[in-house]
């Protein structure tokens, strides 16, 4: 059974005042007091009482937002804000870092003598170049390359050596990417293949066989 609460004024003795006192099965006593909204925040004080309303909005507004160094309360981002790329204050759901993975390409190409453009079929203005690695020598392409794309379908490389014999590889992150559905092939039930076969017999008796569709 838990302990007996009696409501009075401790001061006049009259029961019409919102003071509580606990007395303990060995006759100490404690007063409690009505809880403020700050104090119910601070969650120290052990000699208040809370009424359901401040309990409600102090397990809400008590718990402090989420950072990278402190735990706490935290937003899920929308598969828009993952595919920004940009937010630190949500947290990405798997279906955001899909979304956002849906997004990522690989770009092959060559590099030239001197800076400037290289051809880059599939790159569009503002592709986040995630990172460059050379094929022909591998891992030859780090910092020799813009890291967002100013020109469509080319990459700018900011070295000045000859590149020209060089082939690398760009991974590319495109927020402009539609992903595209999966191929499927169907044949109708009223098409059909088939072979035509002709034999030639050389004097020689050998025989010799092509086949063909129609």
């Amino acid at each position: 059974m838990g302990k007996p609460i009696k409501i009075r004024n401790v001061a006049t003795g009259r029961d019409d005042e919102y003071v509580a006192e606990v007395v303990s099965a060995d006759g100490s006593r404690v007063l409690l007091g009505i809880a403020t909204a700050a104090e119910v925040t601070a969650g120290t004080d052990t000699n208040k009482l809370v009424s359901p309303a401040l309990f409600a909005a102090g397990s809400t507004g008590a718990v402090s937002a989420a950072s990278t160094t402190v735990a706490g309360k935290v937003e899920l981002a929308t598969n828009t804000e993952a595919l920004e790329i940009a937010d630190t204050a949500r947290a990405v759901t798997p279906a955001g870092l899909g979304a956002a993975l849906d997004k990522l390409m690989v770009i092959s190409f060559t590099g030239k003598s001197g800076s400037g453009a290289c051809t880059a079929v599939g790159l569009a203005v503002d592709d986040l170049v995630i990172g460059v690695t050379g094929l022909t020598d591998m891992g030859l392409g780090v910092d020799y390359y813009e890291t967002v794309i100013t020109v469509a379908d080319q990459i700018q490389q900011l070295s000045g050596d000859n590149l020209s014999a060089k082939n690398f590889l760009a991974l590319v992150y495109s927020p402009a990417v539609v992903p595209s559905p999966s191929a499927s092939a169907s044949v109708s039930p009223s098409s059909s293949v088939s072979p035509s076969v002709s034999a030639s017999v050389s004097p020689s008796s050998s025989v010799s066989v092509s086949v063909s569709p129609s």
